[in-house]
């Protein structure tokens, strides 16, 4: 859901906008503009390499750009795609229309945004008026401009880098959106302190706030569209305080590595890198039945192991068992009936961390399952449904999980990794 484009949702600490009108850019605005642009530029410590091209648009015409540019390369079959992916880990049924509810959260959410491939930034005039709401709008996408000017937004969330690995492009967008959420604070602080007058119209467009598409959406739709924007500020926030603007200026060039030293600033001070974790190929396990296709191959990450948690246990829990994550590798198969199988080795910072999982996973899978385990040879623990088994053991210091159609084929999968052990790219077996 997060292509080329940099698009400001307005959740948590953000605001809608109401219904617009449409409007130029006439001389009163330009000076308007040029006015949150010199406020942006002083608070940000950061100033602009060339000129920033910009267009106020009212709301049809936002929604139009929303759907034909934001939304254009986002396909039925990807969002397809993407239901199976979610719908292995729990969160969501794979009947859920993906595709529509990304468009109608999408056009729902969106107050601005930031096109990195035209250089052009996109904002909303409420009633045709350049008031309090659409100057911190502004100054929002402003923050982008500038980031993209002088650190190249794309080179950190392509499209490519999503798709080979998630969780480090989700970490780079909230060092992105981190970054403009906490401008975003300063600027409307001080536009609060030099007129007290404009908490009025804030707290009337927080009271026209339209949510129903993403509080109707699957969890997980919300939590990936909030962790930028709320752990990202918070990250911000602690080097912030560490440096100032500098400290986060020199992150653009030694990007997060994952959402894990993003949810843990301190660890990114460190720069502790991820563990590089490699899966034994099910090719050879599937060779007797060579319909099965790698569609997916990458880390999950804190985020994501925390969200599949959160599946069945509480925040809490979820949190502290995926916290000490050391890394991950995550391999999804996927047959012609759409039928899916994954591999899922695991590592951890400390056994106390490999433990702490292991002991919420367990209660995860029997919950998940509605199952009590079964336990078979190499400490494999499996748990079933009628549609699905989960299994797993643990190997030195990995954990290994599978999810199949069969407790054979589950069983089949994790004694196949366990029998082909992969250090540094090769097979030993």
């Amino acid at each position: 859901m997060y292509r080329k484009l940099i698009w400001l949702v307005l959740v948590m600490l953000l605001i809608a906008a109401p219904v617009l009108a449409q409007g130029g850019i006439d001389d009163e605005r330009r000076a308007q503009m040029m006015a949150v642009e010199q406020q942006v530029i002083a608070l940000r410590e950061l100033a602009p390499a060339e000129n920033i091209e910009r267009l106020l648009v009212n709301e049809a015409e936002l929604e139009g750009l929303v759907l034909g540019t934001l939304l254009s390369e986002y396909t039925v079959e990807q969002a397809h795609d993407e239901v199976l992916f979610y719908a292995t880990l729990g969160f969501m049924d794979r009947t859920v229309n993906l595709h529509q509810i990304t468009q109608d959260v999408s056009t729902e959410q969106v107050a601005g945004f930031y096109d990195t491939e035209q250089d052009l930034m996109y904002v909303m005039m409420p009633n045709n008026e350049f008031d309090t709401l659409t100057s911190i709008i502004y100054a929002h996408e402003y923050t982008h401009a500038l980031q993209d000017q002088n650190f190249d937004l794309d080179s950190l969330i392509s499209d490519e880098i999503f798709d080979a690995e998630p969780d480090y492009a989700l970490a780079n967008l909230a060092l992105i959106e981190g970054d403009a959420q906490l401008m975003t604070l300063l600027y409307t602080e001080w536009l609060l302190e030099n007129d007290p007058g404009a908490a009025t119209s804030m707290l009337a467009a927080i009271d026209s706030v339209e949510m129903s598409a993403l509080e109707g959406a699957p969890d997980i739709i919300e939590a990936e569209l909030i962790f930028p924007y709320d752990a990202g500020l918070r990250f911000a926030q602690a080097l912030y305080e560490e440096n100032g603007w500098r400290i986060l200026d020199k992150v653009y060039n030694r990007p997060p590595l994952s959402t894990e030293q993003i949810l843990h600033p301190d660890l990114y001070l460190l720069y502790e890198e991820p563990q590089v974790v490699e899966l034994a190929s099910l090719d050879d396990f599937f060779v007797d039945n060579p319909t099965w296709t790698l569609v997916r191959s990458h880390a999950l990450g804190e985020f994501y192991i925390t969200e599949h948690l959160k599946v069945r246990l509480p925040a809490n829990e979820a949190q502290l068992a995926a916290e000490g994550w050391g890394g991950d590798r995550f391999d999804m198969y996927v047959n012609g009936n759409e039928q899916v199988v994954v591999a899922w080795k695991l590592v951890w910072d400390t056994p106390e961390d490999m433990d702490e999982f292991n002991m919420a996973y367990n209660v995860f899978a029997a919950t998940w399952t509605g199952s009590r385990p079964e336990i078979f040879d190499n400490n494999v623990s499996c748990w079933w449904t009628a549609t699905f088994t989960v299994c797993k053991t643990t190997a030195g210091e990995e954990t290994l999980i599978s999810i199949a159609l069969t407790t054979d084929m589950a069983r089949g999968i994790i004694d196949f990794q366990l029998e082909n052990v992969v250090q540094q790219g090769f097979i030993f077996g």
